[in-house]
């Protein structure tokens, strides 16, 4: 069994204790039928019902817990950052919440107390699984109860489950109070619904359409509901079964083969959701009927919503898609991530709807999910195809850095779509079934299963979950008895938080070979499972160790011909472990010698500058070990209207992470060399200038293409010799400081100070002066039309995002998804200018747009526009390259694949 820490046995206690408090012991009742009459208000944003609960007790059952998932609306996410805002509220944030008014249990009134569902065992909170109301039953001597509520939902502008986008309302999770049990709530009962609104809407409860004011009604354990104006319904029917599509605007549909000239073109960008769908559809079926599966032929739904942080989702009668499935680029095995989550979700709903399962009701929510995901994958073997990860696909282009932090740190939304090999990381925890009580989806249970049975087992085990009518701890006592007792570990593996580490290695000669005794380290929870370590020789000679016991250390035995190569912990990967549990990235730790990332372009910029008929631009390499976030050999080739030069300097990375890719602070020592262009200012010739550069800056942001809170600062200097075409040789150097703060105004707003300065000493040419123009100072000035021996800048700049949530394809390659504009204004004094003036002043005020995109629909991108107006420019004035300011463009023109800081 799961061995815990003592935080944990302590949460476990508390947890306890909050629960008896709450409702005094254990019970035994369970509902009969819940009948609802609802009234949606449009201009109110709110749902109003009366719902009546018959409910089975017994003598002694003192209280009846209904669960207010729908409270949750009332929290922010704890999950949410400034990345994934976007995937949570389409503007602000948007609060809701449930409110229940008089309560009636047999006719008589009572008080319900609402108690939060706060546990740090099971780590439930408000944001996840909203409150819970507690009602006291009177004495009473009948076997059934009848309660009756008044309840009012205030529905946010908000993605997900339970929300409202533009006209279109989702209530596709408990929306109304459903009883609970302790954590069960997956009682599937008779659910009677009838619905009506204040403006003409239509509805689709549980896969059908229902008219205003018609009583609906199904076994389930909840009814979901989706409204709009106008509902767009297409059904297609195959020799399996019939599908329909329901959406709040009609779908792409191809060409009909009878059409002629112009109606024959088949549009580029549109995406064909419809026969998408019908695929997955198809394949679901036929590995159903493949396997004699009574629901093989059973008719579907699917519902398209917006959904951002869940591809699709089963609920009872129906399968929701998120509105942008597909929007991916289009190569079959790119697309085949997001077809495995309709699949997935497809056959769990149809054997939600089996009437046959077993499963006992605390069993159901991941017992089903456990199903389909054995059918899926029989589904992929079927097909004779393959599940690829996203390093397969797209780690020959590892060197990008949208690549390398897509696979190191991802920032993606349906992060579980590309990553959740095993773990199936669930941050906000939408699905009722982990919203009460962290526990593992489906395929991290199946991954338990496998690394614990033999072959036969898992085999017989799989196979009983797909054929057989038995539950799933009957089926896997059948298939494994000695194993049963683990699957309650396999359920609840993903609540604790584990990071192995390698500890001492030791390694002796003798007569046999080398001996080497090699410590693991379990970290943070006692989670049994078991460890596989590699060791391998200088000879490649591989063995691979095994540890399956609930302790915090072993020391494993190994004996090589050869002298150690290296060691490493879980070689394949299957290990869920936290970051939070390390100060690096959680597998950093796992190797003796880590393997080194094909080399990394970091960085790259190109700014056009029109204005001056020229351009300036850098390219950033590193090289770095896999998952080592400390030490990096950085190689940077720039260029600019002065110079061209390049960098290779050493990066020691330290302080707090901000995420697994990076750390808050660096320090840097580096060797330079520049070719000063000759020419570039009028009466000086060109040189070579070798130098020695040191810098040290810290950096608390986290999202770089569009920060909305941090702060950063960084300190540099340089010295070396130039040596000039003319054979003269000085010696120069120079010290800057740059930094800024960005304070967030809402989810959509933020404004950025960034302030900086430097100064050059020694005797220098006019390239090496400090510089009040350019695309990284005053973009409204010229990188060299005012030189001086020091200068000093600021800038504000704020930012809007106008438009959001946008689905714009751009020919397959990128998606736009956000448009942000941005205003600024700037100054600068110029101190020693080459010109002879004691202090120059400069002034600026500008604006800008970013498109925000996402590379294949998945690593979002940023390209920025700004058009800056200089100030304080005298046409009669000459600038320090010699150029009159009459002659210079009016406004300086930026294009660049970043934010300006």
């Amino acid at each position: 069994m799961l061995q815990r820490t003592r935080r944990e046995r302590l949460g476990v206690i508390v947890g306890a204790c909050v629960l008896l408090c709450a409702v005094g012991e254990a019970h035994a009742y369970q509902p009969l039928e819940y009948v609802v009459h609802a009234r949606v208000d449009t201009a109110r944003s709110v749902v109003d019902a009366d719902v009546t609960i018959d409910v089975s007790v017994e003598p002694t059952d003192r209280n009846v817990t209904l669960w207010l998932y729908a409270d949750r609306l009332a929290a922010t996410p704890r999950a949410m950052d400034e990345r994934n805002s976007r995937w949570v509220f389409p503007g602000e944030v948007s609060l809701g919440g449930v409110d229940v008014g008089v309560v009636r249990v047999d006719g008589h009134e009572v008080r319900a107390q609402r108690s939060a569902t706060m546990d740090a065992y099971a780590q439930r909170r408000r944001d996840a699984a909203g409150a819970d109301l507690i009602i006291p039953l009177p004495p009473h001597k009948a076997d059934r109860v009848r309660i009756e509520l008044r309840m009012r939902l205030v529905v946010p502008a908000r993605f997900g489950r339970l929300g409202r986008v533009g006209d279109q309302w989702t209530l596709v999770a408990p929306w109304y109070p459903l009883v609970v049990s302790g954590d069960t709530y997956d009682f599937r009962v008779p659910h009677r619904l009838t619905v009506e609104s204040t403006e003409t809407l239509d509805f689709v409860v549980a896969g059908a359409p229902v008219k205003p004011g018609q009583e609906t009604g199904r076994v389930a354990t909840f009814l979901p509901l989706v409204a709009a104006p106008s509902l767009v319904r297409r059904s297609a029917t195959t020799e399996l079964g019939t599908h329909t599509i329901v959406s709040d605007a009609p779908l792409h549909e191809p060409p009909a083969p009878r059409a002629k000239g112009l109606d024959r073109l088949e549009s580029f960008e549109a995406i064909d959701v419809r026969a998408r769908l019908g695929e997955a559809t198809r394949d679901v079926r036929r590995t159903a009927a493949s396997m004699a599966l009574p629901m093989a032929t059973a008719p579907v739904t699917y519902v398209i919503a917006p959904l951002r942080v869940e591809l699709a989702a089963s609920v009872p009668g129906m399968v929701v898609v998120s509105d942008h499935a597909y929007q991916i680029f289009p190569l079959r095995e790119v697309r085949e991530f997001h077809q495995l989550v309709v699949r997935r979700a497809l056959f769990r709903a149809l054997f939600a709807d089996n009437p046959a399962s077993s499963d006992p009701p605390e069993d159901r929510p991941w017992a089903d999910d456990l199903r389909a995901v054995v059918l899926t994958d029989l589904d992929v073997a079927r097909r004779n195809g393959h599940r690829y990860r996203p390093d397969e696909l797209v780690g020959f282009a590892a060197f990008h850095p949208a690549i390398d932090q897509l696979l190191y740190a991802p920032q993606v939304s349906f992060l579980d779509v590309y990553f959740g090999v095993v773990d199936e990381p669930d941050p906000f925890r939408d699905d009722p079934a982990r919203a009460r009580r962290v526990e593992s989806r489906g395929r991290r249970i199946l991954e338990g299963a496998r690394d614990v049975l033999s072959r036969e087992a898992f085999n017989a085990f799989s196979t009983g979950l797909a054929r057989d009518d038995r539950s799933v701890r009957a089926a896997l006592t059948a298939a494994a008895p000695d194993a049963s007792q683990r699957l309650d570990d396999w359920v609840a593996s993903a609540r604790y938080r584990v990071n192995y580490k390698l500890g001492a290695v030791t390694s002796s000669r003798r007569k046999d070979g080398y001996h080497h005794r090699i410590e693991v380290l379990r970290q943070g929870a006692l989670r049994h499972e078991p460890v596989e370590v590699e060791v391998e020789d200088d000879d490649g000679n591989v063995e691979v160790l095994r540890w399956d016991e609930p302790k915090a250390r072993v020391v494993l035995e190994a004996t090589t011909r050869a002298p150690l190569s290296n060691v490493r912990i879980d070689p394949r990967g299957r290990l869920p472990q936290s970051s939070a549990l390390t100060p690096g990235h959680p597998r950093g730790d796992d190797d003796l010698s880590l393997p080194w990332r094909p080399p990394l372009l970091r960085s790259f910029g190109l700014n056009i500058l029109a204005s001056q008929h020229d351009f300036s631009g850098f390219v950033n390499f590193a090289m770095r070990r896999k998952y080592d976030i400390d030490h990096v050999f950085d190689f940077t080739l720039s260029r600019d209207p002065q110079s061209t030069g390049g960098i290779v300097r050493y990066i020691q990375g330290f302080g707090p992470k901000v995420h697994d890719n990076a750390r808050s602070a660096a320090a840097s020592a580096g060797l330079r060399l520049d070719r000063i262009h000759a020419g570039s200012f009028v009466g000086e010739g060109g040189a070579w200038r070798p130098s020695l550069q040191l810098s040290v800056g810290t950096d608390s942001r986290m999202y770089f293409l569009d920060p909305r809170r941090g702060s950063s600062l960084s300190v540099s200097g340089r010295v070396g010799p130039v040596f000039r075409d003319t054979g003269e040789t000085k010696v120069t150097g120079s010290f800057g400081v740059r930094g800024s703060h960005t304070v967030p105004i809402g989810l959509r707003n933020a404004t950025v100070f960034v302030a900086g300065g430097g100064t050059t000493f020694g005797d220098a040419l006019a390239a090496e002066n400090q510089g009040l123009g350019g695309r990284f100072v005053l973009r409204g000035y010229e990188t060299t039309e005012i030189l001086a021996r020091a200068a000093v800048f600021g800038v504000v700049e704020h930012r809007w995002t106008a438009l959001a949530d946008l689905s714009v394809n751009l020919l397959h390659l990128a998606w736009l998804r956000e448009i942000q504009l941005a205003g600024f204004a700037g100054g600068g004094l110029a101190f020693q200018t080459l010109e002879g003036e004691a202090v120059r002043g400069a002034a600026e005020v500008g604006g800008g747009i970013r498109f925000h995109f996402e590379y294949a629909g998945v690593q979002p991108g940023v390209l920025a526009v700004d058009v800056a107006v200089p100030l304080l420019r005298d046409r009669n004035r000459i600038g320090s390259d010699g150029i009159p300011d009459s002659l210079r463009p009016p406004v300086g023109l930026h294009i660049s694949f970043d934010q300006y800081f």
